[in-house]
């Protein structure tokens, strides 16, 4: 991920949720937006839904070619 790439992701992240990225937040995102599956386990209240929909925003806001689709499971 690019440095320009790690701005607009602490910028707008917290402009999408009003507080800023967690560092899981930051490696998952970066990790989603870079094609790789990814098993994120978090306590509850810790951004995990934030952070699985904030990878497709991204996307749309860099133009990047993301897949549509998410597979979300919550226990």
């Amino acid at each position: 991920m690019s440095n320009v790439t790690k701005i607009a992701l602490e910028k707008d992240f917290q402009t999408l949720t009003t507080f800023p990225p967690r560092q899981f937040q930051r490696e998952t995102i970066a990790k989603l937006l870079n094609r790789q599956d990814i098993l994120l386990r978090a306590p509850t209240g810790s951004g995990k839904t934030e952070t699985a929909i904030a990878a497709f925003l991204f996307a749309k806001i860099l133009n990047l070619d993301f897949p549509n689709k998410l597979i979300y499971v919550a226990l």
